[in-house]
């Protein structure tokens, strides 16, 4: 593994309010007891095991998680942590991070509000996914992307809310409507 990977996984804790993030799982229930797949292990797991998460065979993800953390996990452990549990746990790590990200315009509220009585951002981005999704997330075609999928977001910088998430098929137009 990569030092500078290591390195942000080790000091985590300056990103992440680890005991928020056990409480987090243990509100959602993505933690409901002791496991050797742990609230913070998962979210390092997810967010820097790369793209190919949701294509790679369960035995690649096992073993990149055993690389990556330094625990062993079986194929069959880590299969059952993704499930509805773990969707809500990362939906609300991410919403806590939004927010956690909004504490920084506080202090020039005064301000933005004088000038400003919104400030939105609205982005999409699309990624290919494995051809079992194809009937629901129609791709482009082809061999390279027969399943795709585009995820519109709208955020209101100035509240620190979520206007709009829309979720659709690879082959609709990601222009605001």
């Amino acid at each position: 593994m990569h030092k500078k990977l290591k390195y942000l996984i080790k000091n985590m804790k300056d990103v992440f309010d680890i005991d928020g993030i056990n409480t987090i799982a243990k509100e959602i229930k993505f933690v409901q007891r002791k496991s050797s797949i742990t609230a913070k292990d998962f979210l390092v797991f997810n967010v820097f095991h790369g793209a190919d998460i949701c294509s790679a065979q369960l035995s690649q993800l096992a073993s990149k998680y055993d690389s990556l953390l330094d625990t062993q996990v079986s194929k069959q452990a880590l299969d059952k942590r993704f499930n509805k549990y773990s969707v809500e746990f990362m939906k609300e790590i991410f919403n806590q991070m939004m927010h956690s990200q909004n504490i920084t315009l506080k202090g020039l509220n005064d301000t933005l509000n004088l000038h400003f009585n919104r400030v939105i951002i609205n982005d999409s981005t699309s990624f290919s996914l494995p051809k079992e999704f194809k009937k629901d997330f129609t791709g482009s075609g082809g061999v390279i992307s027969p399943s795709a999928i585009k995820i519109q977001l709208q955020y209101e910088l100035l509240s620190g809310s979520f206007m709009r998430v829309d979720i659709f098929s690879g082959t609709k137009s990601d222009s605001p409507t």
